[in-house]
């Protein structure tokens, strides 16, 4: 898994090799792609962008919270929760 974080903020801007609309460092930024493009060839690494509302139909939803409010990757491993 490859938290993406500001690198790449939709889905699309990965897939079209597009940078978002503000960039400090333009070439810093097509670095990051080539470099993530690496990392899912090589290592077969999912992307988590951070600020797509697709990863909600990407990923499962995690069940222990409100509908929406978080995803589910991976297998996790069962939690109690504790009573007060």
């Amino acid at each position: 898994m490859l938290l993406a974080s500001d690198a790449v903020h939709f889905y699309e801007e990965q897939d079209r090799i597009m940078p978002f609309t503000a960039a400090s460092d333009l070439p810093a930024m097509y670095d990051a792609f080539a470099f993530i493009r690496e990392e899912i060839r090589n290592r077969d690494v999912t992307i988590l962008s951070r600020h797509d509302a697709d990863v909600l139909t990407r990923f499962s939803t995690c069940t222990e919270l409100p509908a929406g409010a978080g995803i589910a990757i991976g297998d996790a491993p069962t939690t109690t929760k504790e009573t007060p």
